[in-house]
């Protein structure tokens, strides 16, 4: 079974005090320890909404659950913001953390295939959101770049993979893409990329507990969504590029851009 954690960003009038207490109801001393409450200067107070500078911005971080754990919190959880003076507006994220029980053949290319990041980010209307930017993005650069290139001789749709490939590991791994005249297109990418503001991060995996963030969810009234069933299709994911690189889905995935 798949561990997953949460990050949850909201306006409430309530003090840190009351939201612990309440959480203390909820999951008891043992679990509700473990659960992180921050500030977050990075929500912004809505002037169309009701919301004034009164207003508390929090965001509670779960402990990583096994996960039927993990969504049973999330679904209490959402009950209680429901049930309180919460708001969640367009700067407010939903953060999903998923690790397979094994990361050993995880591979990062077959999960950015087989994740749908358009589907999650236009349900929740977070296309144009820089802090949760679509791979698809920096493929598109890359493939401009690549069939722009009147001398290139080589064959394209291998110089894209070739180039897309080296710009996930590099976030993989926490690293620079190789310094290699192939690598150009990628090379020219990343001098604007910023892995850990991707829909799909996966700059976690360096970690001492490998895990991928998901950053696509969020935005005004998410806290009112199902969010359950798409914290499912994510783990199972996560759990298929867990089983090592799938050419057939990464060939289907990369043939799109060129």
């Amino acid at each position: 079974m798949n561990i997953i954690g949460f990050e949850l960003e909201f306006l409430s009038l309530l003090n840190e005090d009351e939201i612990e207490n309440d959480l203390h109801k909820m999951f008891g001393k043992r679990l509700s320890q473990k659960i992180e409450i921050t500030t977050d200067c990075s929500i912004k107070r809505d002037k169309f909404t009701r919301v004034e500078d009164s207003w508390n911005a929090w965001e509670i971080i779960t402990p990583p659950l096994p996960q039927n754990k993990a969504i049973d919190v999330l679904n209490k959880f959402q009950d209680y913001m429901m049930s309180t003076m919460t708001v969640t507006n367009k700067s407010c994220g939903f953060h999903v953390n998923v690790s397979a029980p094994s990361m050993k053949k995880f591979d990062s290319a077959t999960l950015i295939s087989v994740v749908d990041e358009f589907k999650f980010a236009k349900t929740y209307n977070r296309e144009d959101n820089p802090y949760c930017v679509p791979w698809s993005y920096y493929f598109e650069q890359i493939a401009k770049r690549i069939l722009r290139d009147r001398k290139l001789a080589l064959d394209k749709k291998r110089t894209f993979k070739y180039n897309a490939l080296s710009l996930i590991k590099a976030a993989s791994n926490g690293e620079y893409v190789d310094d290699d005249h192939e690598l150009k297109y990628a090379t020219n990418v990343s001098k604007f990329f910023d892995e850990k503001y991707l829909t799909t991060n996966v700059s976690k995996l360096i970690t001492h507990l490998p895990y991928v963030e998901f950053r696509m969810l969020g935005g005004k009234n998410y806290h009112q969504t199902m969010l359950s069933p798409l914290v499912k299709e994510l783990s199972e994911c996560v759990s298929f590029a867990a089983t090592g690189h799938n050419a057939v889905a990464v060939n289907k995935y990369f043939n799109q851009y060129i």
